[in-house]
């Protein structure tokens, strides 16, 4: 990450070295911009619940029926499946289904008690869990329901992450369509995006230890940044301009520097930034800027020299892993 944000402030650097280019009128194929790749994930058909295993973290009670009848209480499943059983030791019951992992405890036991009975209830199921990250309301383990499906999942995290910012239409700030659910290291060919709308070739069970990471929506949507009356993030609209987007965002403060407005786009690998007037705009000296999704507008407080200030603001919003803190600080702030 490290190297990808020095690279991107070298690029800044040379860029402003050398004269920034003017932001043409509409996208040119140099943009490198070829609209989002969408995924061809065909779904899972015929998906069905597997039983229920016991997972590393999963408590147990188990009872041993005798001449003395006991009862264990609060026994943990530890990281390597193993379970400690007085007298017995430690017993691998990992993966097992409560008729096995009794019938494998009532032989380790029958040792010293022939006549034993075992019966074992799960009574604190946080090992069976899948883990939610990304642009979600509530990053972390979600403990998994019997039948649960991503869809419950993801309402489990709180929901796709959406903007706060007051007075504003709500805007999604996760990446549905990029999203991706991962099992056993393998991503599964499931749409996130089709799931939440019910499409049972997408919407299928989540097994424990599954993982589902929702990336931000940086590629669909338009971020201004800067001297703007509120910073902001919402949804690219086709024909929308760089005048409409900085009225959107509150206008240009007192302070703004109209003549440098920076309009960022592409990859973090390879930006292209282009400098725009809004006087000249305004003066009907120079063309509006029609936008495309994706793109960063900063707008300056004076001339740019110092880069370091451009590349602390804007670098971080390219920056896959804190882009939707980012995004989500400058909507609340305001």
């Amino acid at each position: 990450m490290g190297r990808d944000v020095l690279c991107f402030g070298l690029s800044i650097g040379l860029l402003a070295a050398c004269g920034l280019p003017r932001a043409p009128a509409y996208p040119s194929k140099e943009d490198g911009f070829s609209g989002p790749q969408l995924v061809n994930r065909p779904g899972i058909p015929n998906d069905a619940p597997v039983p229920l295993t016991l997972q590393p973290g999963d408590q147990l009670t188990v009872e041993l029926m005798s001449e003395q009848p006991r009862v264990l209480q609060g026994l943990v499943i530890d990281a390597t499946g193993n379970v400690h059983v007085p007298m017995a030791g430690d017993i691998d019951v990992g993966g097992l289904g409560l008729s096995e992992a009794e019938a494998k405890l009532e032989a380790a036991l029958r040792r010293f008690d022939r006549f034993v009975e075992v019966t074992v209830q799960l009574t604190d199921p946080r090992g069976q869990r899948a883990t939610v990250l990304g642009a979600v309301t509530t990053q972390g383990p979600v403990v998994l329901l019997p039948g649960a499906r991503i869809s419950d999942v993801i309402a489990g995290a709180g929901g796709p992450l959406v903007s706060t910012a007051e007075n504003a239409t709500p805007v999604p700030l996760g990446d549905l369509h990029g999203a991706v659910v991962t099992r056993a290291g393998k991503p599964l060919p499931v749409s996130v995006a089709k799931a939440l709308e019910g499409d049972p070739l997408h919407n299928v069970y989540v097994r424990p230890g599954d993982h589902i990471y929702v990336p931000p929506a940086l590629g669909s949507n338009i971020s201004v940044l800067g001297q703007v009356g509120g910073a902001r993030v919402f949804p690219f609209q086709a024909g929308l301009r760089l005048t409409q987007a900085l009225a959107m965002s509150g206008g240009v403060t007192v302070g703004a520097d109209k003549g440098d407005i920076r309009v960022i786009r592409g990859t973090l690998e390879k930006p292209r930034v282009y400098q725009a007037s809004l006087s000249d705009v305004v003066d009907g000296d120079s063309h509006d800027v029609a936008l495309q999704p994706g793109d960063i507008i900063f707008v300056t407080d004076h001339p740019i020299e110092d880069i370091g200030e451009v590349l602390g603001i804007i670098s971080p919003a390219l920056t896959l892993g804190v882009s939707t803190a980012l995004l989500v600080t400058t909507l609340d702030a305001r």
